[in-house]
């Protein structure tokens, strides 16, 4: 009986996988052709009834477009960098233009490099827009009316000006060249 049993496994089996390879080894139907494409869909225009094309017709519709900027802020920089800047600064008694370093915190500016073997030593920073500017000692750099004391060979000295009561506070801060 488990011979007979055996014997009708294996005949199925073989049925089964015969039938299985028949259906596998089939080539699929060739795909149906692609419907007729529009007339002028290629590239080329389509006569219209005086012989113009219909491209011709569109430019008749379609005027010159001049984009214009001013007054637009640019797409590049980020929206935090936008902030409201003070364009102009008052210093004993009299106003006058901020200068490019005077628009950002200290902390924002790097210190990139000292062009230290001159006469009249050189920092050049990096404002958060990544230009770069070159300074000498006395001129001016952040929002709290700083100024370079000092260029050393490795880093510089700014001191700034806030008020008190009145009265004004010097604080001294070292930068020093960020690799």
């Amino acid at each position: 009986m488990t011979n007979l049993f055996l014997i009708q496994k294996l005949v199925i089996s073989v049925l089964v996988s015969s039938f299985c390879w028949q259906a596998y080894a089939q080539e699929p139907p060739p795909p149906p052709p692609p419907p007729p494409a529009p007339p002028g869909v290629e590239g080329e225009p389509v006569a219209g009834e005086g012989g113009e094309s219909v491209d011709a017709d569109f430019e008749l519709f379609l005027e010159p477009y001049n984009y214009d900027p001013s007054g637009r802020r640019d797409p590049f920089l980020k929206i935090t960098d936008l902030q409201t800047l003070p364009q102009a600064i008052r210093t004993g008694g009299q106003q006058r233009p901020l200068l490019p370093l005077e628009r950002y915190e200290l902390k924002d500016i790097r210190l990139i490099g000292i062009i230290w073997d001159t006469q009249n030593p050189r920092a050049m920073f990096m404002d958060p827009t990544n230009q770069v500017h070159i300074l000498t000692k006395d001129q001016r750099i952040g929002r709290n009316q700083g100024y370079i004391a000092v260029i050393r060979k490795s880093e510089l000295v700014v001191v700034e000006t806030t008020e008190k009561n009145g009265e004004p506070i010097y604080t001294t801060k070292v930068i020093r060249i960020q690799k």
